[in-house]
């Protein structure tokens, strides 16, 4: 336990199926405000974890034996400053055994990662912004393009109305010139 102590996540011991905490090392103490958790069930001990699943994943582990992983889980949990802060936390839950190979506890281990859980998340939204905005663009550059095209072919109908007004002006005119010479 010694070497645990030190280590640079969080560490700690839950001994029995009511999860009473054993060993709680520096980081784990710290993330918790350094509250007094040894010998407290964990539900007692840290309560805001109630309704976050963390409980319900213990007693599975406890009761299963089988571990349980999780990344990037987003909790709420007071840090000895009387209120609630927000935290992403990759953890993991193994069950631990007795010499005659029963389970008598977990084993937690979590380490912090809300710094770069949300120097990710704010990359992505700049990402997210960008591909709107160049969404946006391009849309706008389809509805100029389209207004384009409906110029053009506004452009080209006047433009073959000229051409006929054009051609009944040159047969009027031809017509005119052939009457004229029937006066002369």
């Amino acid at each position: 336990r010694n070497a645990l102590t030190k280590l640079p996540a969080m560490v700690c011991i839950l001994n029995g199926p009511n999860h009473v905490v054993e060993f709680a090392n520096e980081m784990y103490l710290k993330h918790v405000g350094n509250r007094d958790l040894i010998c407290h069930p964990i539900r007692k001990a840290l309560p805001e974890l109630e309704g976050q699943g963390y409980f319900e994943h213990l007693d599975t582990v406890f009761k299963t034996g089988k571990t349980f992983t999780s990344n990037e889980t987003l909790t709420k949990i007071d840090r000895g400053k009387g209120k609630f802060e927000e935290g992403f936390f990759n953890f993991e839950f193994q069950s631990t055994y007795n010499e005659q190979g029963n389970i008598e506890g977990i084993l937690l281990f979590a380490v912090e990662v809300t710094d770069q859980v949300l120097a990710r998340q704010k990359i992505e939204n700049e990402i997210k912004q960008k591909y709107e905005e160049l969404a946006f663009h391009k849309t706008e550059r389809g509805k100029r393009a389209a207004e384009l095209g409906i110029a053009n072919k506004e452009l080209v109908f006047q433009d073959n109305e000229k051409e006929k007004r054009a051609a009944e002006l040159i047969i009027a005119n031809k017509e005119l010139i052939f009457q004229n010479e029937d006066y002369l």
